[in-house]
């Protein structure tokens, strides 16, 4: 009997240590799921505080490779760490998050789409075409921002973007660019130019004696005649990317790394290459980012007012005597001469309530089949749209566009659909700014004038001022001229622009937080993928 019983508990014994033993195991099953979900969740939290932080950025105009900059190696200690990278498009980032929690390690992606809100203009950058740029004058090309008062070179930035969607860019002269120079061709480079930011052709690059502050990234060849590239300020400048052949002058020199994928052609075999950059890689070359740009986004030809025989006032004709007009605009009625009337005498005439798919509704419009100002200063108070059937030009001193001292609300909008030339002796809203408050723009040009056929080299929108102007430009199907001696605030978009005058052009970047009248007028910032990574 003892000894049975000393069997059964021993069996008992053998029983309970066991079950103590599978309490222990699952129990440390259990405390290493859970160190796995905290790890999760700490790698989850990452990639949404990243998010957050993205959409920041988005406010402050940095740029997608300035918010990779800032993301990568961003952290909170025994929680996450951050790394950035481009993504498969040109507009969005690749975002790791790798949390930790106790011992526990998860890592997730996400891969973020982000896309600056649509401005009325359509794209931002300072000069924007569909086609090419050409830019002869030598003027200056910087930015500033309105909501921040008048433009001032004292406090001018360095974010006046150039950019050709689908067109070669040629730079002869002395221009100064302090902006990036994104193009989807090939660009060409003579004289002595300077690039302030970085320089990315999906073709070939031929740079003939150029500074270029940033980076570089050639899709084909290159050609580097002289200059150089990058700051030594700036230890992130002056790499060298190029996926084809390379030619090099021994008088040109880069601060960065060199990496390329064809063959090196040196002008003198004596030259060393290291000369031009210390560290050298003949593979694995960066391809050039492109922008998201798009041509024609609102498709301008139709998105202009329907218009009837019976909404047209005859022509705008200014062109009276010498002496100097005076007339005014506001929303409800102007003040104009009749084309018919040999007096000089004043009539009223009253604006048309149309509708387009440029603003929400319907608003009142004064249609004209033509304006021709000379000697003529035109005084705008409200927000007021003209729109001309043919075209527009004006000439003679102090003719041009004005708003009433100390104010700031209101604004004007150009619709056309034939050229338009605005002339010398000019005067657009000299120092005008953008609204802080209402976010209106002083003068905005719509055109859908097409420059093609017999007219492929007449210009769409021609802008010759000798005084300082406000103007925004989107005149997507035609070519744009800027030949001014004066200062331009604001931004050009066409499908060809030639810019040969001397004067400056100043992009104001409160144009990129002013939106249209449509529900695409927001900056995007969403997740295209999130998923959970196991790296190997």
């Amino acid at each position: 009997m003892l000894i049975s019983v000393l069997i059964i508990t021993t069996i008992s014994t053998f029983v309970a240590l066991s079950a103590i033993g599978e309490n222990r195991l699952q129990e440390r099953i259990a405390g290493n799921q859970a160190k796995e979900i905290n790890a999760r969740a700490k790698a989850e939290q990452g990639v949404f505080d990243s998010y957050q932080f993205i959409k920041q950025q988005q406010n402050n105009d940095k740029t997608l490779a300035q918010i990779k900059s800032l993301i990568s190696g961003q952290s909170e200690v025994g929680h996450y760490l951050l790394s950035a990278d481009f993504g498969a498009t040109a507009n969005t980032l690749l975002i790791t998050s790798k949390g930790q929690y106790h011992g526990a390690t998860a890592y997730l992606k996400a891969e973020v789409l982000i896309e600056n809100g649509t401005a009325a203009l359509g794209n931002g950058g300072a000069v924007v075409a569909c086609d090419g740029v050409s830019l002869t004058g030598g003027g200056l090309i910087d930015s500033f921002d309105s909501r921040n008062g008048s433009y001032s070179a004292l406090s001018a930035t360095s974010n006046a973007d150039v950019v050709s969607i689908n067109g070669d860019v040629g730079i002869h002269g002395g221009t100064n660019l302090k902006g990036d120079l994104t193009v989807n061709g090939t660009i060409t480079q003579s004289g002595s130019t300077t690039i302030g930011g970085d320089i990315n052709a999906s073709k070939d690059l031929n740079l003939a004696q150029a500074t270029v502050h940033g980076n570089v990234s050639v899709g084909q060849n290159a050609t580097i005649m002289g200059g150089s590239i990058g700051k030594l300020t700036d230890p992130d400048s002056g790499n060298v990317n190029i996926t084809g052949n390379f030619k090099l002058n021994d008088s040109a020199t880069t601060t960065g790394a060199l990496n390329y994928a064809g063959n090196l052609t040196k002008q003198y075999d004596s030259y060393d290459i290291a000369m031009f950059s210390g560290t050298v890689n003949d593979a694995s070359p960066v391809a050039p980012m492109m922008a998201s740009h798009k041509c024609n986004e609102k498709d301008i030809a139709n998105a202009m007012p329907t218009t009837t025989s019976g909404h047209v006032k005859s022509n705008l004709s200014t062109a009276h005597g010498g002496e100097l007009a005076q007339l005014e605009f506001s929303e409800m009625s102007a003040q104009v001469f009749d084309e018919t009337n040999t007096t000089n005498e004043l009539v009223t005439v009253y604006p048309t309530s149309l509708t387009s798919e440029l603003w929400q509704g319907s608003k009142e419009v004064y249609v004209f089949d033509s304006v021709k100002m000379k000697n003529t200063m035109v005084t705008i108070t409200g927000d007021v749209t003209i729109m001309v059937k043919g075209e527009l030009t004006t000439t003679g001193g102090e003719t041009g566009f004005r708003f009433n001292d100390g104010d700031t609300n209101s604004s004007l909008t150009i619709l056309s659909e034939g050229t338009v030339d605005i002339g010398s002796d000019t005067s657009v809203f000299a120092n005008a700014v953008v609204d802080s408050v209402n976010k209106k723009v002083p003068l905005t040009i719509y055109s859908s004038y097409e420059s093609k056929g017999n007219n492929a080299n007449k210009n769409a929108v021609f802008l010759d001022g000798a005084a300082n102007m406000y103007a925004k430009v989107y005149a997507p199907l035609g070519r744009v001229e800027y030949a001014a001696s004066g200062a331009m605030m604001g931004a050009l978009e066409g499908k060809y622009i030639d810019i040969s005058g001397a004067g400056a052009i100043h992009f104001d970047e409160a144009l990129k937080h002013v939106g249209q009248e449509s529900s695409n007028s927001q900056d995007i910032t969403k997740f295209a993928a999130i998923y959970y990574h196991y790296p190997n």
